[in-house]
């Protein structure tokens, strides 16, 4: 299942799948601050990828929430992930975190002069953030960095959800956009 909209020169594609899958300039993992991959859409990277991509991650120590992190992307077609910490370990996200976080991974994308960057849904997991109120924020802080950003490198985002309920969430928050 797939929708997509252009937001001025970005074309924005949601995707019903698995983000360990897609190929792109950098996918997003949903992570916390120590970088460990334990659960969710990081654990299925790693274990798509292979650990190093564990190993090279938790060498950048723990880092406050918001920050990312970029490590190679192992076995994975992606050239590399932006790890993105959305909430402390065993903590949950917020509307705040998530804000900050979606805004740094587009300037991480930016730094790398990425064209084609995939997001999972940030935060829902372990996170505990509803899936809705994702969708809402993530597109928002989307449709800031691309008002705010016209000389971008950014061509398409790719927001791959897993799960079905997930993806009509934010085909109804894109609708909304």
């Amino acid at each position: 299942i797939m929708d997509e909209k252009k937001i001025g020169l970005v074309m924005v594609r949601l995707v019903q799948g698995d983000i360990t899958a897609v190929k792109a300039d950098a996918i997003v993992n949903s992570a916390n601050t120590d970088w460990k991959m334990g659960s969710g859409v990081a654990f299925s990277i790693k274990r798509k990828g292979g650990l190093s991509i564990e190993e090279e991650a938790v060498k950048y120590g723990v880092k406050p929430v918001g920050s990312c992190v970029v490590t190679k992307a192992g076995g994975l077609p992606a050239k590399c992930i932006i790890h993105a910490a959305v909430a402390e370990e065993g903590g949950k996200a917020t509307e705040e975190s998530l804000s900050a976080t979606v805004a740094n991974v587009f300037a991480e994308g930016e730094k790398m002069r990425a064209e084609v960057l995939a997001f999972p849904a940030l935060g829902t997991g372990v996170g505990s953030f509803p899936v809705e109120e994702c969708a809402r924020v993530m597109l928002l802080g989307l449709k800031a960095h691309i008002d705010k950003t016209p000389k971008s490198h950014l061509k398409e985002v790719q927001i791959v959800l897993l799960y079905e309920s997930a993806f009509k969430a934010f085909q109804g928050a894109l609708g909304a956009l």
